[in-house]
């Protein structure tokens, strides 16, 4: 049976792989705060049926002691905002400056950059921590509890595993159907996953 950070490491893996940061939001008074991302290789039935399964999750930090936005480059201060209203492309996330554990220590990759925004919303004991940088932008959060939620409701950690284990199977098929008179609806996670191999 994995223990905990085992299944955050395999979460990483699965939203860093191929994806990217889409948008975020806060609950009044920051209570928590949620970041969605899309390319995930976690299997998501679609919506409707002629569609590729779902490759977006949210990430929800509850009680969330600390906040930051960061930029390597300069750009406008209030990117975070326009990020959130949907004003920005995605920006892709790099697998080697993603951390999601419950290990608090700031990591490397984030000594040099600029902190755009920073909150301490709540005075609790964090019990992990999601740091990343993707492209020309960064984000960190410390925090009492995590949750994931996919369009049809939560996923609990322990589903990840056998989530991510369905996805490589449904990509094997992905992959197989191309070569068929019936391939199945483009997929963006596989045709990317393909490209990279």
């Amino acid at each position: 049976m994995q223990n905990n950070d085992e299944q955050l490491e395999l979460l990483r893996t699965a939203i860093t792989n191929v994806g990217y940061w889409s948008w975020w939001t806060a609950e009044e008074h920051t209570q928590s705060i949620q970041l969605e991302f899309g390319g995930v290789q976690l299997f998501i039935p679609p919506l409707t049926q002629n569609e590729a399964p779902s490759n977006q999750i949210a990430l929800r930090f509850i009680s969330p002691s600390s906040i930051q936005f960061f930029n390597t480059v300069p750009m406008a201060d209030d990117w975070p905002e326009q990020l959130a209203n949907d004003e920005l492309d995605p920006f892709v996330l790099d697998a080697e400056k993603f951390v999601l554990s419950t290990s608090l220590d700031l990591p490397e990759f984030l000594n040099d950059v600029n902190i755009t925004r920073e909150l301490h919303p709540n005075d609790v004991k964090p019990h992990y921590q999601l740091a990343f940088l993707a492209g020309d932008i960064g984000f960190r959060v410390t925090a009492k509890d995590i949750r994931i939620y996919c369009h049809q409701g939560q996923i609990l950690l322990p589903q990840v595993n056998q989530l991510n284990e369905k996805w490589w199977r449904y990509r094997e098929a992905y992959v197989a159907s191309k070569n068929s008179d019936q391939p199945m609806p483009e997929d963006y996670a596989c045709e990317v996953g393909s490209v990279q191999e």
